[in-house]
């Protein structure tokens, strides 16, 4: 089966973003307060950088009330190397601490012998990652890079890019089924940089536009029940079926880019992540510009 990729015209996405107050009914047990995001807090976990991030690997804001800082519980449980869990029928968070761990290879536990699912805390992205011996396990625990640290192994770059490029992948195809580019957007918008000293084109609003176009061209393409199966396709990719593609490193850049087939399709219906990166003057390298195509 083929999906068509058609040419298409760029279009700018328009963002929002929305904070302040969180509205409920009383008979609940919540009550609406106005609230602040500040972006500019900073975070440490023993001794370390630490940013919180939600379920989805974007980077979370912390919410000031009062005079307080308030986090997502989940996330900063698992930095700490806690389990949580939520009951909704008791409406009772549950956070058991790391020490329960005590004696238990938990880090060694990647599966079961009867194939149920293992949860590893304290994953290097805050959140836990599930393993349940699938062909899914992330490659590098599901960490994002913005930036590369400077020396970095050329040769390296394909374990440690695999989960960006897979996770990419599964919004490309999320978006293809509605159409809504805003999970691509949020990600953009978290790890692109704006602008970097030696950038001289790229940015957010160009990834953003060339993302939307691209997303915009292949619904129009194609029917919309094709799109569905497609679609539904492309978020189904497995970790082992995320194929390295290639590694180009020139002076001060540098971009690597990864390949899906999917199952049912033929190769004109693959996809192609590809991300790059421009050395700043620290000598560390910002993702300025991710493409689908």
């Amino acid at each position: 089966m083929q999906i068509k990729k058609s040419r298409f015209v760029a279009a700018i996405v328009a963002c929002c973003v929305i904070s302040g107050s969180v509205g409920a009914l009383a008979a609940t047990g919540t009550e609406k307060i106005t609230a602040y995001l500040n972006h500019s807090i900073k975070f440490q976990v023993d001794g370390s950088n630490w940013t919180p991030k939600d379920s989805d690997g974007f980077k979370l804001a912390p919410v000031v009330y009062n005079g307080s800082t308030y986090l997502p519980a989940r996330a900063v449980s698992e930095a700490l190397g806690a389990s949580i869990d939520w009951n909704s029928s008791s409406q009772t968070i549950s956070i058991t601490t790391g020490d329960s761990n005590a004696g238990i290879p938990y880090k060694d536990a990647q599966s079961n012998n009867n194939g149920s699912t293992s949860t590893t805390p304290g994953s290097s992205n805050g959140n836990s990652s599930t393993n349940t011996g699938s062909t899914n396990t992330p490659a590098n625990n599901g960490k994002f890079y913005s930036t590369l640290p400077s020396g970095f192994k050329k040769d390296k770059l394909e374990t440690l890019l695999h989960d960006q490029a897979l996770h990419l992948i599964k919004l490309y195809g999320a978006a293809l089924e509605d159409g809504d580019t805003s999970k691509l957007d949020k990600f953009v918008d978290t790890y692109v940089t704006e602008k970097t000293d030696k950038n001289y084109f790229l940015g957010r609003a160009y990834a953003k536009e060339r993302i939307a176009g691209k997303v915009e061209g292949v619904r129009e393409a194609n029917s919309s029940d094709k799109i569905k199966e497609y679609s539904a396709a492309v978020k189904s990719i497995q970790s082992s079926e995320l194929e390295f593609n290639e590694v180009n490193q020139y002076t001060e850049f540098v971009s690597v880019s990864f390949k899906f087939y999917p199952k049912g399709w033929n190769a004109f219906s693959s996809i192609y992540v590809s991300m790059s990166y421009r050395e700043l003057s620290n000598g560390t390298y910002a993702l300025e510009y991710i493409s689908l195509y």
